[in-house]
């Protein structure tokens, strides 16, 4: 009898989404997305405050980022339903690239000698204020990709998820 109840319970493998080629892919690539983002954030933040010496315009260099990011989200949720998730995913990282690149033109010897520390320091909030915008679509977009993956090969172990969370809810709220 315990043999067959124990033959009955299966054990939950936490690395079973590993072994989906397209899941790693894309764990990697997030990975390295956001390493890259939170290395950008950390020398926009030592710039600022170089061209500034001000620790509020370090602050402000958050703000600037926050806003766009809180302020568009309805709309980037709805722009990401009836949107292709893969095209969205690729315009939003190809456009923070694009950022990235103005920043480091931003960074060379020829801007600093031809433009004032002001307007740099006004070029850097713009860039990380879009940097908000595109933030409110990859985002999410990353998320929505991953349930689309991993859901077809184990929709047993995203509906176990889902019910637990409902359960959950169900126990705080109800």
């Amino acid at each position: 009898m315990q043999q067959e109840a124990s033959s009955t319970i299966t054990k939950h493998d936490p690395f079973e989404a590993m072994r989906i080629t397209e899941f790693r892919h894309l764990m990697f690539g997030r990975f390295l997305f956001i390493m890259g983002l939170r290395m950008m954030g950390t020398l926009v933040g030592w710039w600022i405050y170089e061209l500034t010496n001000e620790p509020f315009a370090i602050g402000l260099i958050g703000l600037s980022e926050v806003i766009p990011a809180v302020s568009l989200s309805l709309y980037a949720g709805h722009i990401i339903d009836i949107s292709e998730k893969r095209k969205l995913l690729l315009t939003g990282v190809a456009l923070y690239f694009t950022c990235a690149l103005f920043l480091l033109l931003l960074s060379t010897s020829f801007t600093a000698s031809q433009i004032s520390k002001h307007w740099i320091a006004f070029s850097i909030y713009v860039a990380i204020f879009f940097t908000g915008v595109f933030r409110s679509f990859t985002g999410p977009t990353f998320g929505t990709i991953l349930s689309a993956i991993v859901v077809p090969y184990y929709p047993p172990l995203f509906l176990k998820k889902q019910f637990k969370m409902r359960q959950l809810g169900d126990k705080a709220f109800g």
